[in-house]
């Protein structure tokens, strides 16, 4: 039988400190994610480390190390045989299923792909899974269950272009209601979640291109095996869990699957649901005036700088309220701002992407009526659009294949303009575009570099 053997490596019997916490977690290679539940609490407490400004080599205190031997004391010597084999034959049809789900700590997704051969009974594998930490800021529970269904949407995209399959279906299970209604929707959603729900739905869209039946489910927690993923489990529950071939009802027809006739459009009413959907006022208003203040200079440098001021004041206000959560244009920003006054590169790297995020937000009807509708659009973890290239497979840098979008009609890109032509020492249009192009996408980019540098 063809199977990947997983074994993890003996931990550092070193004085614990952060150093060695990250050590034990590089020391196993699992680019698969197939050791997910047994190494969410390691990350977990890694990220508490940070939370808590421990530095590389501090000691820690006793309760601190107590923790951390008894996450290490649980996952050593863990050894597992993964069946690799995946049936090929054009006899056999194939359907990729894929749960997600978020806790407060995480959120996760996990893919199994179901093999259906034509004279013998199906079967399911784990084939790939990831999680990601919850940002220190306190995020509410149905947005990191609406993270978890996007990271399971970007699970499908990456194993499509992996695996040289044609599968028959891929299905979505969340246990979150109202993830599912937001997706399912057809009202205007608020910026963080609108995002999301995009990019869920291009993914959908690409595959019902291919000509391949999509759709999403409701799953009980107790039946969600990317749970785990969320919350950890030990070793001695792990091994004989359902994380290795999902739960047996996905081996059945999808309409027999529990849950199957559930109406998403219809949940119950709940505030947190509707609490993310755009008010009739500011549905038509273009009137944000962001806090950025984008026309005061013309130089980026220096709008950069007063930006990042304006975070560390912002910070140090939080911090002096004890105050974990952000406004929804910081989120996820403020935990990166370096303390006291001097300006440091984090700092200068978390005001780009406010800058890009306000930009976007001043700008937010020519974005929806124009750039969504003509162009493919993604967003990263900061919450910045980037278009989809044409170019993915070529050989070009990453920022050049997926540069960052621009909006042709804000300030802010008028000003990026105009530091290219200053830094390329006042070179000509064209040269100004190359370059550009290299980072950023501008509808329209040699009509509006023209127009600035004259």
């Amino acid at each position: 039988m063809d199977t990947l053997t997983v074994p993890i490596k003996t931990i550092s019997k070193e004085v614990a400190t952060k150093r060695t916490a990250l050590k034990a977690m590089a020391s196993t290679f699992d680019p698969l994610g197939l050791l997910t539940p047994l190494f969410i609490k390691l990350k977990m407490f890694i990220q508490d480390l940070w939370i808590k400004k421990y530095d590389w080599d501090d000691s820690f205190d006793e309760v601190t190390a107590t923790r951390y031997q008894a996450i290490v004391n649980d996952i050593k010597g863990f050894r597992k045989d993964i069946p690799r084999y995946i049936n090929t034959t054009k006899n056999a049809k194939y359907d990729l299923i894929l749960f997600c789900d978020a806790s407060q700590r995480a959120y996760a997704a996990v893919a199994y792909l179901v093999c259906r051969p034509s004279r013998s009974q199906p079967f399911s594998n784990l084939i790939f899974s990831k999680s990601k930490l919850a940002s220190a800021e306190k995020a509410t529970i149905p947005r990191l269950e609406l993270m978890g269904a996007a990271l399971a949407a970007k699970l499908v995209r990456f194993i499509r272009k992996q695996l040289n399959i044609e599968f028959e279906s891929v299905h979505i299970l969340s246990d979150s209601q109202i993830a599912l209604y937001w997706i399912h929707s057809s009202k205007q959603l608020k910026t963080f979640v609108n995002n999301r729900v995009k990019y869920i739905k291009q993914v959908m869209d690409e595959l019902s291109e291919s000509k391949i039946t999509n759709h999403f489910h409701y799953v009980n927690t107790e039946d969600n095996p990317a749970d785990c993923a969320t919350r950890g489990l030990s070793a001695s529950e792990l091994i004989h869990h359902m994380w290795w071939h999902g739960p047996r009802f996905i081996l059945n027809s999808p309409n027999t699957w529990p849950n199957s006739s559930m109406d998403f459009t219809r949940p119950t009413p709940s505030k947190e649901a509707e609490v993310e959907f755009k008010s009739a006022n500011t549905l038509t208003s273009e009137g944000y005036t962001s806090f950025i203040p984008f026309k005061r200079t013309n130089s980026y440098n220096k709008l950069l700088r007063i930006t990042a001021h304006v975070l560390k004041y912002i910070g140090k206000l939080r911090r002096k309220v004890n105050q974990n959560t952000s406004p929804e244009n910081l989120e996820g920003l403020l935990d990166h701002i370096s303390p006291g006054p001097t300006i440091k590169g984090e700092d200068l790297a978390a005001a780009e992407v406010v800058l890009l995020r306000e930009h976007y937000r001043e700008g937010e009807l020519q974005l929806q009526t124009n750039i969504t509708k003509r162009f493919q659009l993604t967003f990263d973890e900061n919450n910045v659009y980037h278009i989809s290239s044409r170019m993915a497979n070529s050989n070009m840098d990453e920022s050049a294949k997926n540069p960052i979008l621009l909006l042709p009609k804000h300030h802010l890109t008028r000003i990026i303009i105009m530091h290219y032509h200053q830094k390329l020492f006042y070179a000509g249009s064209s040269h100004v575009v190359t370059e550009l192009r290299n980072y950023y996408f501008i509808p329209k980019i040699g009509t509006i570099v023209n127009s600035v540098l004259s």
